[in-house]
């Protein structure tokens, strides 16, 4: 989801075009400052004018009276109208920095809820334009506290963003897991990814039955992998086993089958192919896999032909990719993946492309793939993947000084993405640095779950071997890492490694 669509989202769940007010019943006291009077005739008044109060001179009454001093000692009523007088107006008016000053006083506790939430909406949008993720969780978590049909009318992919803190207050993903939730994609967050957050939440607390709760009703091969390697659940992994919990194959042929079921359905949705072949990928239907991908990448030459073609084109035809590069197809997956490209996403695909031009040393086209992203674009995450797949192009060229410059990128901000800050010193053959990051993210807490990612082996797809004949020498590096005896004394002390018997790497 672009952040465009990210706001567009909060400003139609914040009611924001609008200047329409939640107004309570002012209560009358028996006030006597003269500036209590004056502030509670003002709201009487204005309150009553609807959107004429955002003319003049009524909000330059209304803008005044917020800004002196002592208005926060008033009566909270009047407070509260004229508040969101100034939020309302300003936000129609364009003047995000008013807006978001004014909504940021209503998201105290002693407003109405109603008003709360719509404030942090707000709030949130100023978060968004700022990626300040730390405040838009704050914010959300207000939201969902205070009025939860708002919070579950919000995209899935904006709480996607705000889970990318991986310190998050534990009591956010409590509120999120509890919220109305009314969508099969919702409550599937909410058993699983979600649930693997409170579960790590209360691991890392000592409470392993409420760990334990929290993954009842767990069914993704992903989710339950973490679960699998993750020594912080050991107490949980004999009951697990026994309840055949950890059956991969059988875990991804159900999840396969409830996709099956939902395309039934919803044969408008894409997203739900991309799940399809993915799963038939990891379950070696291998033929089946590039049929689908081969007739869904047909229909997509006609426009609109599916409700979120413009979201997820891309993405089928990656998927549609990663199978016929499974099969060794290696010119016709990278004509997918140029057409994926040639979207509105002005990263993903291009940096899925590099990946792979990288893999078949092919730097240089790499490098002009990725000169395609415009700079500083991005995500954090998604400027490190960039920068990554850069430096190793840039190291099969011998180009150092500028492969040097983009690792400093890397290593200075390795805990947006840990495994590109790895593959970049890998890539410049300084090993021991790298091995000595990845032991560092296996340590972290909050950055483990990935880490023990790098420990998990699937079974190789029939192209993997010919292909990785042809993988350049510094390339092999990175994943030689987890063999070292350093780093495989610092797993087994917070996991171990998980062998599966489903194909390529799980989740790629």
């Amino acid at each position: 989801m672009t952040r465009l669509t990210a706001r567009a989202a909060l400003l139609a769940a914040a009611g924001l075009s609008s200047i329409a007010l939640a107004r309570p019943a002012l209560a009358r006291t028996a006030e006597t400052a003269a500036f209590g009077v004056q502030a509670q005739q003002l709201a009487d008044a204005a309150g009553a004018q609807g959107g004429r109060a955002c003319e003049a001179p009524m909000i330059g009454q209304v803008a005044a009276t917020t800004d002196a001093a002592g208005f926060d000692q008033l009566d909270v009523a009047p407070r509260e109208v004229l508040l969101q007088i100034r939020m309302n107006c300003a936000a129609r008016a364009g003047g995000r920095p008013t807006a978001t000053a004014a909504a940021r006083r209503l998201t105290a506790g002693e407003f109405q809820p109603e008003v709360r939430g719509g404030a942090a909406l707000q709030v949130a949008l100023d978060d968004l334009a700022r990626s300040d993720t730390r405040s838009l969780a704050q914010n959300i978590r207000i939201v969902l506290e205070t009025t939860p049909d708002r919070a579950v009318a919000l995209p899935l992919q904006l709480y996607a963003l705000v889970l990318s803190d991986r310190d998050l207050d534990p009591a956010f993903i409590t509120a999120l897991r509890r919220a109305p939730w009314t969508t099969e994609e919702a409550h599937s967050k909410v058993d699983n990814d979600w649930a693997l957050r409170e579960a790590v939440q209360a691991a890392d607390a000592g409470d392993m039955t409420r760990a334990s709760a929290a993954l009842s009703r767990a069914s993704e091969p992903s989710v339950l992998m973490a679960v699998y390697q993750d020594r912080r659940f050991e107490r949980l992994w004999p009951q697990m086993q026994a309840e055949g919990r950890f059956d991969w194959r059988a875990k991804e042929t159900a999840r396969l089958a409830g996709i099956d079921e939902r395309i039934a359905r919803e044969p408008r949705r894409l997203e739900l192919v991309v799940q399809r072949i993915q799963a038939l990928r990891y379950l070696e239907r291998y033929d089946e896999a590039r049929a689908v991908g081969a007739d869904y990448a047909r229909r997509l030459e006609k426009d609109n032909a599916f409700d979120d073609q413009n979201d997820q084109k891309a993405w089928v035809l990656y998927a549609y990719a990663s199978v016929l590069d499974d099969l060794g197809e290696t010119a016709p997956a990278d004509a997918a993946l140029v057409t994926a490209a040639d979207g509105s996403d002005k990263i993903s695909q291009h940096v899925n492309r590099a990946a792979l031009l990288v893999q078949q040393g092919r730097a240089a086209e790499a490098l002009e793939t990725l000169d395609k992203i415009p700079p500083g674009y991005g995500s954090p995450y998604g400027r490190m993947v960039t920068a990554s797949n850069r430096l190793c192009a840039l190291a099969l060229l011998d180009r150092r000084q500028e492969a040097e410059a983009e690792l400093a990128k890397l290593t200075s901000n390795w805990r947006d993405e840990p495994g590109s800050a790895v593959h970049g010193l890998a890539c410049l053959q300084r090993d021991d640095e790298a091995a000595a990051l990845l032991i560092h993210w296996l340590e972290d807490p909050g950055l483990r779950g990935d880490a023990l990612a790098w420990f998990r082996t699937g079974r190789q797809p029939p192209g993997a071997k010919a292909a990785a004949d042809k993988t350049p020498p510094i390339l092999r590096r990175a994943s030689q890492l987890g063999a070292r005896p350093d780093v495989q004394a610092a797993l087994a002390k917070v996991g171990r490694p998980l062998d599966y018997d489903l194909a390529s790497q799980y989740g790629s």
